[in-house]
């Protein structure tokens, strides 16, 4: 399998024909993640939040042009990672993340209970301290999939359900 069906493949986590599911994604860049999750948006009916942290979002906004998708500049170092009260069933994460514990505790209270984390890492990337850090901030079982995106690590974790 190509990268892409492999993208796809993980992407079977997210559930076809369920009403009114919520995706953000923190990323710094265009990739193909954000092209994988564009077109199952459309398809699915899903809203798509793309929290761009350093490239152009004005090139991200013409080529991902669509009433379900918004791209935000966004900055990791804002008091707070709500925007309008959304609470997200999806979380992805594809940036490289400097301040793990910080950005845990962010992004905990825009998860619906029982949402999922998803992070890619590069196979070069410890991934200890993001467990850890994932069991102090309250998600659950995290499992590691290693073989499935060449030299990409996948950490999927879930917001534990009452807590915090």
């Amino acid at each position: 399998m190509n990268s892409q069906e492999n993208i796809q493949k993980l992407l079977e986590i997210i559930p076809s024909n369920y009403p009114a599911l919520m995706i953000a994604h923190f990323s710094d860049k265009d990739n193909q993640i954000i092209k994988e999750l564009y077109q199952k948006s459309i398809k699915d009916d899903i809203e798509y939040q793309i929290n761009l942290l350093d490239d152009q979002p004005e090139l991200l906004k013409q080529r991902y042009n669509h009433p379900l998708i918004k791209i935000v500049k966004f900055s990791l170092a804002r008091p707070k990672y709500m925007i309008q009260g959304k609470i997200y069933d999806f979380i992805f994460v594809t940036a490289k993340i400097e301040d793990i514990d910080t950005f845990l505790q962010k992004v905990h209270p825009i998860i619906k209970n029982s949402g999922n984390i998803i992070i890619l890492l590069d196979k070069a990337s410890d991934t200890n301290l993001w467990f850890q850090l994932l069991e102090k901030n309250y998600f659950v079982a995290t499992s590691l999939i290693d073989n499935l995106i060449k030299d990409t690590k996948i950490i999927i974790s879930k917001k534990m359900h009452g807590w915090k």
